[in-house]
């Protein structure tokens, strides 16, 4: 079509809503374009390739055509000119529909105006390198929605990736608003009615989506209403939403380093404030706002001639104009009027605006003032003003000097008369040149730096001029420094915190990056390099048990153990929390690499003081080595990572080489614990259920809940695979929580088909021992499944309750309490002893199937059992054998007067609905002739 004379859709709207038919025509677009258009007119996507940036045409071109043919989804950033020649990023998405037949209807997508997000990425970058942070933005979310209700009409493959919900899942069966935060609903109800009422283009809203796993991740999404062309009714709402999770930690991040920083700029000695391209005020400290008489808050956000109307058509406004047309930095002395003072002002361009330094040097140019009438009152000018003063004579010798400059150099003035000034200024704007015919006639505003009396070095800041003969020869050389060393400490300190842990002094993840890729891009080609991942073993214990400032003192003991470790050109960091890194250089290959390892750890042996504790703290070590494992940095810290996770499979407190065989057990980990984080949600869990048999009256009373895992993929996965994994990652707990409430709610079912009571005993981790919440769950199951409290048993391994004894006993008694009963797993392999079984409150204990499957027939052995039995008998406890699995074990088991059994002999475990089939059908146990299950 011919477009229309008005401006291009790049200049009339942020957002920009469309969609095609089948052959490309545009059939709907915003409500707020739509007057660009003449009606019946078709849009043309070569006439909208003209605005877009001729070197961003052909990436365009290339990716609408392919995804079209394709039918797939697309999404691209680009330029496009505007109107006025002003260059715009945008974001061009789109995604086809398809009909419930299948069949290909069109495409649905957005244009997007994100340049202030592309203005802000390319300020954090050239930011201080506390600011380096990068945002990362992920694929779009493309959906279309019914109106009123908010159900999925359409969702793109990306909601799997992003919010790990399929098209499939969300299509015809669920509301958008399902997954917004409920703290966030009022936000997006606010955005549609405001569209509604004022018939205008969508907004950004943020707010926080729940993913699949229940987690929230904060979300930005341009929400568009669709109107009836005809009716103007509303027909539904199409939504472009972006994962902006990481955008909103960077942008936290770097208002508290932009806060950081204010702060600094608050304590240097000069005025300073900055402003934007547009002349508003960006950020100004007190000294700067005093001066012109405004508080700091009134003036940031508002145009500099606003503030400060007097500027206008004054050098100082000249020079600030020159400095933003040329992007050249300024350094000059203004007079202004309002305050009948002088000021010194050094302007310096950047990206956003203009940077600026100032200070009143009415005093000193008052000074200057009279010493071209007085020498007498020159003198006394020098000898009273804050900045030092030299004067030279035309070959550099030094003839005079003031207090200041003694104070600021350390030397007397009969010490300072008669040097060179070579000898003074360790670096200084004036070289030999100076001294040349026709040459400097002045520095003004310049960095130097004086060698102190006492060695250090002082940082001043350089005014000086040059008198010359009509020859161009130097006559005198005039100069004053401003001492600026505690500036220049503060620049010092602010590039430290970028580059440095702040808690250990050792260098920061984003140094020791810059390190390594140093040492890879000017190592000679034989050079090996070893990096090395050591992460502390549970340092989380010492945190738990001393709190986080013993942790801290610890981290930082551990960090000065390292350094002295290691040789002067070896790197270590700290990554974070109980995370170091070393990169070094190792000449005899693995075996140097081992030899630091072994320094490391030998370092850790002797224990650490916190307080009045002596804390013993060990370290696993992953290693990996340039180039045999990889020759990026990233191929690198990967491998050695790897390697250290073996490490402390290995038993912790050793160091293992990363091998190739590591990363296929490392990807095949990682997918097992990706898998076991939605496992609960997907319902991939199941409980099976091992019979106990009461071994007088030979019937089933109960059974013993077990977990299962039935993966998609990989089948059932067993429990010794996926039990300590989920111990490890603490995911023990809500797990066990689950299958608590499971094996109940399973047990009252079917309680209520057999019509008798049966007992279930469900396992306890250590972990959910820990937990002093662990009562007050176990009464909510209860009290939500009906399960009566005498029929459930708990049961807990030796080893996790003497852990922590007096809270285990503190523990038991309030689950006793509550009317259940506590049975100890696996007795007999662990702690076995009398004091414990009196001091806590148990019921049952279970006899590991080591001592079961012993020879019957040893004499010793039946008399070990019987004495065993009659021990628990005494102290009131009943006995459960575990692991029969013969007729002869059960028979004597029987005669030793043991209280129940359970094993393969009597049944395997077994899901639910074969558990009650079982217990139905006596006929599937015929081998067993004496066990009921009436």
């Amino acid at each position: 079509m011919t477009l229309p004379a008005a401006p291009p859709m790049t200049d009339a709207v942020k957002t920009l809503v469309w969609m095609t038919d089948t052959v490309g025509n545009v059939t709907y677009l915003s409500r707020d374009v739509r007057h660009l258009f003449t009606s019946g007119t078709t849009l043309s996507f070569a006439a909208y390739m003209q605005s877009v940036h001729p070197d961003d045409r052909q990436r365009v071109m290339e990716t609408f055509g392919r995804a079209t043919v394709m039918r797939e989804e697309f999404q691209i950033d680009y330029r496009v000119i505007g109107a006025d020649g002003s260059l715009h990023w945008v974001t061009g998405s789109g995604a086809p529909r398809f009909d419930a037949h299948g069949e290909f209807s069109g495409y649905t997508g957005a244009l997007l105006d994100v340049t202030t997000r592309y203005e802000a990425i390319g300020r954090l970058e050239k930011s201080e390198a506390t600011h380096r942070l990068l945002t990362e933005n992920s694929s779009d979310l493309i959906s279309h929605h019914a109106a009123d209700s908010g159900i999925f009409l359409f969702a793109s493959p990306s909601f799997e990736r992003i919010l790990g919900f399929d098209a499939e899942e969300l299509v015809g069966k669920r509301s958008a608003y399902e997954f917004v935060h409920p703290e966030d609903r009022l936000r997006v109800d606010a955005e549609i009615a405001r569209q509604m009422r004022e018939s205008s283009s969508g907004s950004v809203v943020e707010f926080r989506a729940r993913h699949k796993n229940g987690q929230y991740l904060w979300m930005s999404t341009n929400l568009k209403l669709l109107t009836d062309q005809l009716t103007g009714e509303n027909t539904g709402a199409v939504a472009v939403t972006r994962d902006i999770s990481a955008e909103r930690q960077t942008r936290e991040a770097l208002q508290q380093s932009r806060n950081e920083m204010y702060s600094m700029l608050e304590s240097i000695g000069e005025a300073f404030y900055a402003i934007d391209r547009d002349w508003r005020i960006t950020y100004a400290n007190r000294k700067a706002a005093d001066f012109v008489g405004i508080a700091p808050n009134r003036a940031i956000g508002k145009r500099l001639l606003d503030v400060a109307p007097e500027l206008l058509g004054t050098p100082m406004h000249q020079y600030f104009q020159q400095t933003l047309d040329t992007r050249e930095k300024a350094f000059f002395e203004a007079y202004w009027e309002p305050r009948d003072a002088w000021a010194e002002v050094r302007v310096y361009p950047n990206d956003d605006g203009l940077s600026i330094y100032f200070h009143d040097i009415s005093a000193r140019r008052k000074a200057e003032n009279a010493m071209r009438t007085s020498e007498q009152r020159l003198r006394e000018v020098i000898e009273m003003t804050p900045a030092g003063y030299l004067l030279a004579d035309g070959d550099g010798q030094i003839q005079e000097v003031n207090p200041a400059l003694c104070r600021i150099s350390g030397y007397e003035r009969e010490e300072l008369v008669g040097r060179k000034l070579d000898s003074l200024f360790a670096t200084s704007p004036w070289d030999r040149s100076a001294y040349t015919a026709h040459g400097p006639a002045s520095a003004q505003g310049q960095e130097a730096i004086i060698r102190h009396k006492f060695g250090n070095e002082v940082h001043v800041l350089f005014n000086g001029s040059i008198k010359r003969d009509e020859l161009g020869q130097a006559l005198s050389l005039t100069a004053f420094l401003t001492d600026i060393t505690a500036r220049k400490h503060i620049e010092y300190r602010l590039e430290h915190l970028a580059t440095h842990d702040t808690l250990t002094g050792l260098p920061n993840r984003a140094l020791l990056t810059e390190r390594l890729q140093q040492m890879l891009a000017f190592s000679a080609r034989d050079t090996t390099i070893g990096v090395l991942f050591v992460d502390l073993d549970r340092f989380k214990e010492v945190n738990d048990s001393f709190g986080h400032q013993p942790g801290d003192v610890l981290l930082c003991e551990v960090a000065q153990r390292f350094r002295h470790a290691l040789r002067p050109g070896d790197v270590i960091a700290r990554l974070g929390g109980d995370e170091f890194m070393v990169v070094a250089h190792c000449s005899e290959g693995r075996s140097s690499a081992a030899a630091i390892a072994e320094k490391l750890l030998g370092k850790l042996a002797a224990p650490i003081d916190i307080g009045a504790q002596h804390v013993f703290i060990s370290a696993s070590i992953g290693i990996s080595m340039f180039p045999e494992h990889g020759g990026t940095r990233e191929t690198l810290f990967q491998s050695a990572d790897t390697a250290m996770y073996q490490a402390k499979g290995a038993g912790r407190n050793i160091y293992r080489f990363f091998e190739p065989e590591m990363g296929v057990a490392a990807r095949t980990r990682m997918t097992l614990e990706l898998s076991l984080r939605r496992a609960l949600g997907g319902e991939e869990f199941e409980v099976y259920y091992q019979p106990r048999v009461d071994l007088k009256t030979m019937t089933v009373i109960g059974m013993e809940a077990l977990l299962r895992w039935n993966h998609p993929e990989l089948g059932q996965v067993p429990p010794m695979q996926f039990i300590p994994l989920a111990e490890e990652r603490n995911l023990i707990s809500p797990i066990g929580h689950w299958v608590l409430r499971q094996a109940c709610r399973d047990t009252v079912d079917l309680m209520r088909k057999l019509g008798r009571p049966l007992r279930v005993s469900v396992n306890l981790s250590a972990r959910q021992l820990r937990n002093s919440a662990l009562p007050a769950e176990v009464q909510a199951v209860l009290d939500e499944t009906g399960f009566p409290a005498p029929l459930l048993e708990l049961e807990l391994t030796e080893s996790a309750l003497v852990e922590d004894i007096e809270h285990s006993a503190h523990l038991l008694r309030q689950l006793k309490d509550l009317g259940v009963k506590i049975a100890v797993d696996d007795f007999g392999t662990g702690y076995s002893g009398l004091a414990y079984l009196r001091r806590f409150s148990l019921d049952v204990l279970k006899l590991d199937r080591s001592f079961v499957m012993q020879k019957e027939s040893h004499t010793s052995h039946f008399d070990f059992i019987k004495a065993f039995v009659d021990l628990a008998h005494a102290l009131k406890l009943s006995v459960v054998a575990e692991g029969v699995e013969t007729d002869d074990t059960l028979q004597f088991l029987c005669s030793t007067a043991c209280d129940e059994a359970q094993g393969y002999f009597i049944a395997r475990p077994m899901p639910l609905a074969a558990l009650i089939q079982y217990l139905r059908s006596p006929s599937l146990l015929s081998k067993q002739d004496t066990l009921s299950f009436n």
